[in-house]
């Protein structure tokens, strides 16, 4: 168990039984740190180089392995690419050397969407109301912006006057989150023309 042992040892002569002066002889058993507290990273696809990463107490020095049991000494996982990356952290205590439990830290770095196939819709004006669309994969929604980029979220083009309407279109996934590129989607409702003049 976790603790200092002690007691005192004597050598004492087989042939006479003199018995000499006593050493004083330890054991300490020295306490594991405790597992390193994770911090797992999911995060959507940006090109940037995203890095999970682990805390341990004061007095301690984190070391990643890349795994469970083994030796073999990596780093926190950190990548810019669609994938999973994982390592492991244990805590080593700087004053006795001893090395704690480790925790599986993981980066995960989900794709993004595909651009939305846009559907334009030009038609000519019948007072009805018409609406442009576009078509998600399975697993994904659609989300309307009014901008390109940023802007704020709006509905599909739709409308029943003669003109030009536009939106932006991008898919989300259902799962992770994950929004993909816009794509541009017009209705047009063009006017009829003039009855012809009687000559």
């Amino acid at each position: 168990a976790v603790g200092t042992y002690t007691a005192y040892a004597a050598a004492v002569n087989d042939i006479t039984g003199c018995e000499g002066p006593r050493t004083l002889v330890t054991l300490t058993i020295d306490p594991l740190p405790s597992a390193p507290v994770g911090t797992d990273v999911t995060v959507c696809y940006d090109g940037s180089v995203h890095t999970a990463s682990a805390a341990v107490n004061a007095g301690e020095t984190l070391v990643w392995y890349t795994t469970l049991t083994g030796t073999t000494i990596t780093t926190a996982p950190s990548n810019t690419a669609v994938g999973t990356y994982t390592a492991y952290a244990a805590a080593v205590n700087d004053l006795t050397g001893c090395e704690g439990p480790r925790t599986l830290v993981t980066l995960s770095i989900d794709l993004l969407p595909r651009v939305p196939v846009g559907t334009d819709l030009t038609v000519c004006y019948d007072g009805a109301v018409h609406t442009s669309f576009a078509t998600p994969n399975a697993g994904e929604t659609i989300v309307w912006y009014d901008a390109a980029t940023g802007g704020a979220v709006t509905t599909a083009p739709s409308n029943s006057a003669v003109g030009t309407y536009t939106a932006y279109a991008a898919a989300v996934n259902d799962l992770t989150g994950c929004e993909g590129p816009r794509t541009l989607v017009t209705l047009i409702i063009d006017p009829l023309p003039s009855a012809p003049v009687k000559t």
